[in-house]
């Protein structure tokens, strides 16, 4: 191999490493708010099963009411949260695999491993704007919710 070939190679193998370094970055937070969600929901819980001993109370009844209102949402935010974060690590796995389909397509098969490696980068491609998407409707829910609940507690007099 010489040396434009190497330079072609290492050029070929840039755009997947900075992806999985786009994606990294992304992991990170989406990871951060799905392990806050659950944080909230576990609380919840808790807070729940305490409020159950103390049902003769009018707050620990609207209390417990306003846990059951909320929990769905959190437990939808959580799934899509969920999905997103997958994508996100299946779009890392393919650029992974991409790369190494580049780089061995320059050493046994140069036709295949522009194949495969295309085939792999536009798949990973696909998953990260699915986990974007994902991530953009999992912010939606939550300002619902948001909404929703703070409507409800200014009507507490």
């Amino acid at each position: 191999m010489d040396t434009t070939n190497t330079v072609q190679a290492i050029q070929a193998i840039l755009a997947p490493a900075v992806l999985i370094s786009a994606c990294g970055l992304l992991l990170l937070s989406m990871q951060n708010k799905y392990g806050r969600i659950n944080d909230r929901i576990r609380a919840l819980l808790r807070e729940r099963l305490g409020l159950l001993s103390q049902l003769d109370s009018p707050f620990a009844e609207a209390r417990l009411a306003a846990i059951d209102h909320q929990l769905p949402g959190l437990l939808q935010r959580n799934h899509v949260q969920h999905d997103a974060v997958l994508a996100l690590f299946w779009s890392v796995l393919l650029f992974v695999v991409d790369l190494f389909a580049l780089g061995l397509g320059f050493f046994l098969s140069p036709r295949l491993g522009a194949v495969l490696g295309l085939i792999c980068f536009f798949a990973g491609l696909g998953l990260m704007l699915y986990a974007i998407i994902l991530a953009a409707r999992e912010i939606r829910i939550s300002h619902r919710a948001v909404t929703l609940e703070a409507e409800e507690f200014m009507k507490l007099r």
